[in-house]
């Protein structure tokens, strides 16, 4: 019962995490005939899996490191969760609706890996402006 990654960040309200399973970027989500390919349906059953897992052994799962545990605080049975499967050109827009659907009964968010680069390349810009805000308020004279 190992995800491929376990993401948490901390809020004022306490931690929140998210199981992340990878899949081939060359795998499809769905078959030609609009069913999830097996690749899908084993990235969802790993999550479903640990989630079962986090339900029996809650109380590992949490307990802090120093104390022989995983030191996932707050985390819990519901814990989301995200797959990243195939390239944005091989998805077939009919099965939009079909994949809206299992991420609402699942809490499985499903992307490809073009959704994740976009975010990587998002936040490389935002990234860019923060510093050369910076670089100007450092260089500027002071008054």
């Amino acid at each position: 019962y190992v995800t491929d990654f376990i993401i948490g960040e901390k809020h004022s309200f306490g931690f929140n995490w998210v199981a992340v399973e990878l899949e081939s970027p060359k795998v499809k989500m769905f078959t030609v005939k609009g069913d999830p390919t097996k690749e899908l349906t084993h990235a969802i059953r790993q999550i479903q899996d640990w989630r079962s897992w986090l339900k029996s052994n809650r109380d590992y799962a949490t307990r802090e490191r120093n104390k022989h545990g995983l030191g996932l605080t707050d985390i819990d049975s519901n814990v989301p969760g995200l797959i990243f499967i195939g390239r944005r050109k091989d998805v077939d827009k009919s099965t939009d609706e079909l994949r809206r659907q299992m991420v609402q009964d699942s809490n499985i968010l499903i992307h490809t890996y073009d959704t994740l680069i976009d975010y990587a390349r998002s936040r490389a810009k935002w990234c860019e402006k923060e510093r050369q805000k910076h670089t100007e308020q450092d260089t500027a004279p002071n008054a």
